[in-house]
């Protein structure tokens, strides 16, 4: 039912309208209000994996109904004074930061969100929340594991030793993790971190000289549209190969990325819906990284720079069973 009305909505045209479909699942054990940034393709993919995944244990669904957020905000539908659902579960950044501002005492799962912007609404809700606000709000992030971005690393580049990474003011907490990590995988981190006042390429200029491959980060300030190409033509002018951060970054000249599709996000939100709901009082999980995912590799790249790389499937599988 969900996919049809994905399918009549995005041919009638209306992907910059607000709508409200309904609810999808009649029977359920809660009510679970699924609210989007505006009708787009990516979502469509992840309600659809949302909705295939769900159906293969029926008993456990709860029941869904899905809004579509644009000019109008979320504030017409959530109001404290009126019956709020069980769970809202906010699909993208602004659905959720338009949530989050409400103040609503419902519980809040923000998914195909960066983890940067998820710490800080949550930071921005729980100001004036109570001490139990942490167990309010939760979140399958966009971005991937440490963990899993470094074994990328050792796949494609099992020569590399010295990693450089750019942080910005909100990412530079994460110094000491990259260390951590990095260090039992006999890779050395070489961060610097770039204040509001720097140009990151000009700081990358230097920081490449002495790197054999760079991981980029989730960052406003490092990785944006509007010094994406310079990074990359830097690091190409250097012949150190990036590691992107999305499929885009692959296309426009990083070797590899780790990355999870809308569909990927979905199944795992089908996963995890049916244990928070399925008990009498909802208790959100701890946010998480999503748990499956996909490579992209850029051939291209890699010939260029004499790297011979693994199919993007073959990849993926060795990252799985390195768990």
């Amino acid at each position: 039912m969900l996919q049809k009305c994905l399918k009549l909505l995005l041919r009638a045209g209306l992907a910059l309208s607000l709508l409200l479909w309904g609810t999808v699942y009649a029977a359920g054990r809660a009510d679970v209000a699924l609210v989007i940034d505006k009708t787009h393709p990516i979502y469509s993919e992840l309600l659809e994996s949302l909705e295939r995944h769900l159906a293969q244990d029926p008993d456990a669904r709860p029941a869904i109904s899905v809004i579509a957020l644009s000019a109008t905000p979320a504030s017409k539908f959530f109001n404290a004074s009126q019956k709020l659902p069980d769970l809202i579960v906010t699909v993208g950044t602004v659905a959720a930061t338009q949530v989050a501002e409400l103040g609503l005492p419902t519980p809040l799962l923000c998914v195909l969100i960066p983890k940067i912007s998820f710490e800080e609404i949550k930071r921005q809700k729980n100001r004036g929340d109570t001490q139990a606000a942490p167990a309010r709000i939760s979140a399958i992030y966009l971005d991937q594991p440490l963990e899993r971005q470094f074994d990328l690393i050792r796949l494609v580049l099992p020569k590399a030793r010295h990693v450089s990474v750019l942080l910005g003011p909100d990412t530079r907490g994460y110094e000491q993790e990259l260390l951590a990590i990095a260090a039992p995988r006999k890779l050395q981190v070489h961060v610097r971190n770039v204040t509001e006042n720097e140009n990151p390429v000009t700081a990358l200029d230097r920081l490449l000289n002495e790197s054999d491959v760079m991981l980029g980060i989730v960052d406003p300030l490092v990785f944006n549209h509007a010094n994406a190409q310079n990074i990359l033509l830097t690091t190409y002018h250097h012949r150190v190969p990036l590691i992107g951060i999305s499929p885009g970054y692959v296309k426009a000249g990083a070797l590899a990325a780790v990355h999870s599709t809308p569909a990927e996000i979905g199944r795992q939100l089908a996963e995890i819906l049916p244990f928070i709901t399925g008990k009498s009082a909802i208790r959100l999980p701890a946010p998480q990284y999503p748990k499956y995912f996909s490579v992209s590799v850029n051939s291209h790249v890699a010939q260029s720079l004499g790297i011979v790389l693994d199919d993007e499937e073959t990849l993926v599988h060795k990252l799985t069973i390195q768990k």
